[in-house]
C-alpha cells in the first residue's frame, strides 16, 4: 500500500511539473505575441506614412490636377478649377483606396477648402505646401496652399 501511495505522489508531482511547464510556455507565447503585434503596428504606421508621402508627390504631379499652359511647366501647381471638377468625379475610388481623405486648403489668400476625396476617417494627416492656381482668361492667379492627406 505504501508503494502505491508513493507512486501516486510521484505521478501527481510529475503532472504538476508538466502543468507548470505548460503554463510557463503559454506565458512566454503570450508575451512574444504581444511583442510581435506591437512590432507589426509600428510597421503598419511606417507603411502608412510612406504611402501618404508618395501620394502627396503623386497628387502634386497628376496631369488631372496640374496647371496646364502656365508657361513654366516645371512649377508644381494645382489648378483649383480642375480640382473642383475632380472632387465631383466618381471614377477615382480605386486610385484613392489607401487614403481616407484628400483636401486642398488655400492658406493665403483664404478661400474655401476643396475636398477631392472623402472616404473614411483617417488616423493621421500629412501635408505639403503647393501653389493653388486658377485661370481667368489668360491670366493665372495663384495662392499658397496645402495638400492634406489623411490615412
Amino acid at each position: 500500500m505504501e508503494k502505491n501511495k508513493n507512486a501516486q505522489i510521484k505521478i501527481q508531482e510529475t503532472a504538476f511539473v508538466l502543468l507548470a511547464i505548460a503554463l510557463l510556455a503559454i506565458l512566454i507565447f503570450i508575451f512574444y505575441s504581444k511583442f510581435q503585434v506591437g512590432k507589426l503596428q509600428s510597421e503598419i504606421q511606417t507603411i502608412n506614412q510612406e504611402t501618404a508621402k508618395s501620394m502627396l508627390e503623386k497628387i502634386a504631379a497628376m496631369p488631372e490636377l496640374a496647371c496646364s499652359g502656365f508657361g513654366n511647366e516645371q512649377v508644381l501647381c494645382i489648378d483649383k478649377d480642375k480640382a473642383s471638377i475632380l472632387s465631383k468625379e466618381q471614377g477615382y475610388e480605386k486610385f484613392w483606396q489607401n487614403v481616407a481623405r484628400i483636401e486642398l486648403v488655400p492658406i493665403y489668400p483664404e478661400s474655401p477648402r476643396i475636398t477631392i476625396y472623402a472616404g473614411k476617417e483617417g488616423n493621421a494627416t500629412y501635408s505639403t505646401f503647393i501653389n493653388l492656381c486658377s485661370q481667368k482668361a489668360d491670366v493665372w492667379s495663384c495662392a499658397i496652399g496645402k495638400v492634406l492627406i489623411s490615412v
